[in-house]
């Protein structure tokens, strides 16, 4: 990857986070912006600017206007092996282009409306992290790999759609309606409250959910480990809830039966 060039065109979250991985990659990484049209450098929200400056570190910023003349300079000048973009180019300056967008429709999306339009949303719980995005950049990233790997000079511009991707990515987690594991179906993996913090538990095998209970004194059997009636996940909330960070602390000493404390 050493000397190779990408000229970043993005802005927000999916372009800027490939091209960091990219950059660590070994390539060399050109962003182009307009100063006063980063979202995440204008943002009310700080933790976005903090997220522009870690995203952006070690590539080469230019503010410009992007006209078509300058970005024709750009590419004489610097020869990129790659640009990616948000934008369809009119002209592709006999470049490979990566064109990165949300949807076919072009209508305007934030993470929480692509795991909406994925049928994730079960409930009102937040999504911890834009994964939607983090996962999206990740593809980029592939894409570009493949491209350069296949050294392929016949299609100068390729496409992708992150609503699109991401349906071909989880496909073998959209097809089951009921709630799963994973959304709090069973309480051997929920995260429940303590007096000054919070307890993961992911006891799903029978020899752990089996020394949780001996540990922490709980008269369950191997099957309530998958209870679905709620009682035992009502009953561990409440039991739970009495206990501080400390003493779960010293009842989980030694022990790794998947259970962390924070």
């Amino acid at each position: 990857m050493k000397n190779k060039i990408i000229f970043d065109l993005t802005s927000r979250l999916p372009g800027p986070l490939s091209t960091k991985t990219l950059e660590q990659l070994g390539f060399k990484i050109i962003k182009f912006e307009n100063i006063c049209k980063d979202a995440f450098k204008q943002s009310k929200i700080k933790s976005f600017a903090h997220w522009y400056d870690d995203l952006n570190k070690n590539k080469e910023i230019i503010n410009t206007d992007m006209s078509k003349d300058f970005l024709k300079e750009q590419i004489e000048k610097y020869k990129p092996e790659f640009i990616i973009s948000q934008k369809q180019p009119k002209d592709n300056f006999g470049q490979k282009w990566l064109v990165i967008k949300g949807n076919k429709s072009s209508t305007p999306l934030h993470d929480l409306n692509v795991w909406s339009e994925l049928g994730f949303i079960k409930n009102t719980t937040l999504p911890f992290l834009p994964f939607a995005g983090i996962m999206f950049s990740q593809i980029i990233v592939q894409n570009i790999l493949s491209l350069n790997s296949l050294n392929d000079h016949t299609k100068n511009i390729k496409t992708i759609y992150l609503v699109d991707e991401l349906k071909k990515l989880l496909s073998p987690f959209l097809k089951n309606e009921e709630k799963t594991l994973h959304q709090g179906k069973f309480p051997c993996y929920q995260i429940y409250e303590l007096q000054d913090g919070f307890i993961s538990l992911a006891c799903i095998e029978e020899k752990f959910w089996k020394e949780f209970c001996e540990l922490f004194k709980l008269n369950f059997s191997l099957e309530d480990a998958f209870d679905q009636t709620s009682s035992v996940k009502h009953f561990l909330k409440l039991h739970l809830k009495q206990l501080t960070r400390k003493k779960a602390n010293e009842l989980l000493s030694g022990r790794d039966i998947c259970i962390s404390i924070t």
